[in-house]
């Protein structure tokens, strides 16, 4: 009798699912979800060509059984290849197949679809950490404990580090530049690269060095805004003990350039807003005028008195006049006979209830409350400067560019109509519009700012600067008339052109300033 036929051994099945010469006769659609993808493979593989039994095993190889020969015709003769259906690759002689079924790329591929138990070899470049970290057991570890991400999600992750690494390299070659203090240099702290300055970027700093305050300008201002604002405490407290009511005077705020350290060498006019609990009467600023006075001639708080005997000087006398066309109180401070400065500050009543009661379409003030125009307005200074703080100060060049601009804009007859607030949204905006993360130098930014009121930013016809601070669409240069738009445009126009022949220093009005002598070389011993 003939023994009976020995039936053919079959490959393991991958995750306890039939296996590939299983699914690829079959055709079904069982196959588990890592098989699909080698599914197909062999499948198309299969076609037009004869499928031999699996290669017999390989010392030190694992997943022989997925290897099969396939035989077809090249050129009218018959060629043998080798076919892996975990990996989905061909060979044509034995040295590669075994070389493959024995490299880690085979093996993570059995260990992903076949027997997750078997032990795949870290890369030769990993090296082993203390810690256990670039091992086997702790790589796996970590990969289990990091959740899996989608192919969107691991793009913007990388997209994110890169960002991250150019503004890091950026900073460091951009870094520490002077915020509103003249004097610096374009270039890092210790052990951070340095950029060499443009004459463009020496030219507006060199200006801007011009245009700032002096150190005793900047000590008077000081001095007088404190005493202002002490007197105005004592004055509120004086108020409340009169009353049972809740106190006339809630706080007082420095608004405009003080506020946001835009003061020039020479302009020195300071402003101050007093907010008030509902809306402010003329009764109320005259009481605060009478009050203002007897408070202002007391001693300023400063720092603790010194071992020495020496007496300190006396402050400077001030005056307390009521403006009646601004509606605010003005203290002015006499130039002392040794050459001292003559300063003002203004201080301007005002109340939130001023806006809400504004937005309700309420009836006509009283006749014995301050102007609302004039009220409305010391509002917006308040967030203005809050503005500002937030978003202007911290840029690059933004406040020596301001600095520079105002300086054109009282200099020049033309730029005069241009508001101080339109000046610092156009250099805020320029600056901030570079994108990017990119840090604008002085010079770059004056150009930026030169060629948007170029291209018609201010004309009748144009888009305009909306104020931030405002709630319904408003120009922040709406008070200036259509020929000095006109004017402004074309005058920018003309000082774009100089900046394009390296000309900014008749821009600025300063004579041009010298190359900078080269660094001398060092001596050898």
């Amino acid at each position: 009798m003939r023994p009976p036929a020995q039936q053919k051994q079959q490959p393991p099945p991958l995750f306890g699912k039939p296996n590939l010469r299983t699914v690829v006769s079959a055709g079904t659609a069982a196959a588990a979800p890592g098989q699909k993808a080698a599914t197909a493979a062999a499948s198309k593989a299969g076609n037009n060509s004869d499928e031999l039994p699996h290669c017999p095993p390989i010392p030190g190889a694992v997943g022989t059984e997925y290897v099969v020969q396939i035989r077809t015709e090249q050129r009218g003769a018959a060629a043998l290849q080798y076919h892996c259906r975990l990996c989905n690759c061909r060979f044509i002689d034995v040295q590669a197949r075994d070389l493959h079924v024995k490299g880690r790329r085979h093996r993570m591929q059995y260990k992903r679809k076949v027997d997750p138990r078997i032990s795949v070899d870290a890369k030769p470049g990993v090296k082993a950490r203390p810690g256990g970290l670039g091992t086997q057991d702790s790589v796996a570890a970590a990969t289990a404990a990091v959740p899996s991400e989608t192919a969107i999600e691991a793009a913007n992750r990388r997209r994110r580090e890169e960002e991250q690494r150019l503004r890091h390299m950026q900073e460091l070659e951009w870094s520490n530049f002077i915020g509103c203090k003249p004097g610096g240099m374009w270039g890092g702290g210790v052990g951070q690269p340095r950029r060499s300055e443009t004459s463009d970027d020496r030219q507006v700093l060199a200006k801007h060095s011009s245009v700032y305050p002096t150190e005793a300008e900047l000590q008077a201002v000081q001095q007088l805004v404190t005493r202002c604002e002490r007197a105005l405490k004592l004055a509120s407290d004086h108020l409340s003990s009169e009353s049972d009511a809740q106190p006339p005077l809630r706080g007082v705020m420095r608004v405009g350039a003080l506020a946001k350290g835009l003061l020039l060498h020479g302009d020195l006019a300071t402003q101050l807003v007093l907010l008030c609990a509902t809306w402010p009467s003329r009764e109320l600023r005259n009481r605060v005028v009478k009050l203002l006075p007897e408070r202002l001639a007391t001693s300023p708080d400063g720092p603790a008195e010194s071992s020495t005997d020496e007496p300190r000087p006396d402050p400077p006398q001030l005056q307390v006049r009521l403006d009646e066309d601004e509606d605010c109180i003005s203290v002015h401070q006499l130039a002392a006979e040794d050459g001292g400065l003559e300063l003002t500050c203004s201080i301007y009543l005002t109340s939130p209830a001023v806006r809400e009661e504004a937005g309700a379409d309420s009836t006509e003030p009283e006749d014995d409350q301050l102007d609302r125009d004039k009220c409305l307005e010391a509002l917006a200074a308040l967030r203005q400067a809050k503005w500002f703080q937030a978003k202007a100060s911290s840029l690059q060049s933004c406040v020596p560019v301001i600095r520079v601009m105002r300086d054109m804009c009282q200099r020049l007859p033309v730029w005069a109509p241009l508001p101080n607030w339109a000046v610092e949204l156009l250099v805020e905006r320029c600056i901030s519009s570079a994108g990017g993360g990119q840090l604008v130098s002085p010079g770059e930014a004056i150009r930026r700012v030169m060629e948007c009121l170029a291209s018609g930013v201010l004309l009748p016809a144009g888009p305009g600067l909306r104020d931030p601070c405002e709630k319904l669409p408003v120009d922040a240069a709406a008070s200036m008339t259509a020929q000095e738009r006109e004017d402004v445009t074309a005058s920018a126009q003309q000082a774009l052109r100089l900046i394009a022949f390296r000309q900014l220093h008749r821009v600025l009005d300063m004579p041009p300033l010298a190359a900078p002598a080269a660094p001398a070389a060092a001596k050898r011993p």
